[in-house]
């Protein structure tokens, strides 16, 4: 992996990566569920982790048999997700800290997330750090999937720098092992959740964190 100090663009996911949000939605999913007369299949969250927010509604609908359209799950979801992101979703151990080491260096920070903005910023702006991102790119903005070269290639594009000179934090395998094909250094936000994948997921990225202060203490 690059040297930090070579790095030009720091490139962050949100759920599980700086936010501690997986257990929200895992909590959101069980109560959907469970309104529906439905058990969750033991898969689901692997299943669902690289897919966008209507993708995962299709797959939900079609996996489950459900009889209401992906517009009404989502509507489920969103009415649920607000109001946690708002006020209960917090950031992960060492992020504000690592946020303001960052802000005051010469180099861009950004979002990359399948998370819909208007669930994320209200988390972001009750820490006081969503004006330190230049970009939120999200998979509804941009109509790729995370899972997908070109989400990274339109990143890329934009910045007009090497793949090498981007660090990009991330939590899902899936993601990490698309970034890291294009050549992006990736650090590895480890979480329970994922232990299936554990080797998988050491593998596919440069460096693994329990949370960020490990990351500034390495550094």
């Amino acid at each position: 992996m690059k040297k930090i100090e070579n790095i030009k663009l720091f490139l962050f996911d949100l759920d599980g990566t700086i936010l501690d949000s997986l257990k929200i939605w895992n909590d959101i999913d069980l109560l959907f569920f469970k309104n529906h007369n439905l058990i969750m299949g033991e898969d689901y969250h692997i299943a669902i982790a690289p897919l966008t927010l209507e993708e995962t509604a299709t797959y939900t609908k079609n996996t489950y048999k459900l009889d209401i359209n992906e517009e009404q799950i989502m509507k489920e979801w969103s009415d649920l997700a607000i109001k946690e992101y708002a006020e209960n979703v917090n950031l992960k151990k060492g992020v504000k800290e690592f946020l303001d080491y960052l802000k005051n260096k010469n180099v861009h920070l950004a979002i990359a997330t399948s998370c819909n903005e208007e669930m994320f910023k209200p988390c972001l702006e009750r820490y006081g750090i969503v004006s330190y991102f230049e970009h939120f790119y999200t998979s509804q903005n941009l109509k790729i999937n995370k899972s997908n070269a070109n989400f990274f290639k339109e990143i890329l594009n934009e910045y007009k720098i090497e793949p090498d000179q981007i660090l990009f934090f991330e939590d899902s395998l899936a993601s990490m092992k698309c970034a890291k094909s294009l050549g992006f250094n990736v650090v590895a936000v480890m979480d329970k959740k994922w232990e299936k994948q554990k080797e998988e997921i050491i593998a596919s990225s440069d460096d693994q964190i329990e949370d960020f202060s490990q990351f500034i203490l390495n550094r």
